[in-house]
This record gives C-alpha cells, sequence and structure tokens, in this order.
C-alpha cells in the first residue's frame, strides 16, 4: 500500500519489496530505492520468504536476501502461513509458493517434526500438531 492505495503495477511492488531496510541507528523501516528513501509502517511483517532451498537450508526474502532457516521459529499463523524470525530478530511469512517448498522438505516420522537441510535434519517443534 501507499498512501491508502494498493500497488497492482507488479515490477514497482517487487521493488518496493526489495527496497525495505531496518536502520538499526534510527529504529525504523524505510523503503530505498536508488535515491530514493521513504520512512514505512509495517503492519505485518518486514519481509517474505518467498523460497527454500532443500540443499542448502537457506530461504531467499523479498529483498533478495539469502539466510539459513531458523527451523526452530517456525511456526503457523492463525491463518495457517507459516511464519519464522529472519535478520537475527523480525518475523517474516512465506508465500504460498515458499511454503509448498518447505513443507515438502518436511520429516513427520518423528514426535517432533524435522525439516531436511541438505544431509541434515533440523527440529522445528512449532510444526508438531497440536
Amino acid at each position: 500500500m501507499h498512501e491508502g492505495q494498493k500497488v497492482t503495477h507488479p515490477g514497482l511492488h517487487r521493488a518496493l519489496l526489495r527496497g525495505v531496510r531496518f536502520l538499526d541507528e534510527e529504529g525504523v523501516f524505510v523503503v530505498q530505492i536508488g535515491h530514493f528513501r521513504g520512512e514505512i509502517d509495517v503492519e505485518d511483517v518486514p519481509f517474505w520468504v518467498v523460497a527454500y532451498d532443500e540443499a542448502s537450508g537457506e530461504i531467499e526474502l523479498t529483498d533478495r536476501s539469502a539466510e539459513p532457516l531458523d527451523a526452530s521459529s517456525l511456526a503457523p499463523d492463525p491463518d495457517g502461513a507459516l511464519r519464522c524470525q529472519v535478520k537475527r530478530c523480525f518475523p517474516a511469512r512465506f508465500t504460498h509458493a515458499a511454503q509448498a517448498h518447505l513443507l515438502d522438505a518436511v520429516d513427520t516420522r518423528e514426535a517432533v517434526p524435522r525439516i531436511r537441510a541438505g544431509s541434515r535434519l533440523w527440529p522445528a517443534p512449532g510444526l508438531a500438531p497440536g
């Protein structure tokens, strides 16, 4: 949303998502595109997980960064969408496609589900039923 209006242009929408940054020194989120920088209000999550790479165990975020998935932080929200912690302290929500890829990598043979990442299995207690 920009000034109360939904951003419908796909290219502009992607650019806005890629431009989200947190300024530690100011304690605010901004969108930076080239020389333009504007402060933003984050209503839900500042970042979205757009992909899960089972081979490496990394997630890709809307800002084009990649990092190892913190499987211990995975949990569904009330709508059933998965969320996790990214960049050490921020919540992120999975897109439908990323969630489908991640769920394909879940091993549920144990009491605590585990996520496959390469040859390793990481416990994901937030995915346990109940």
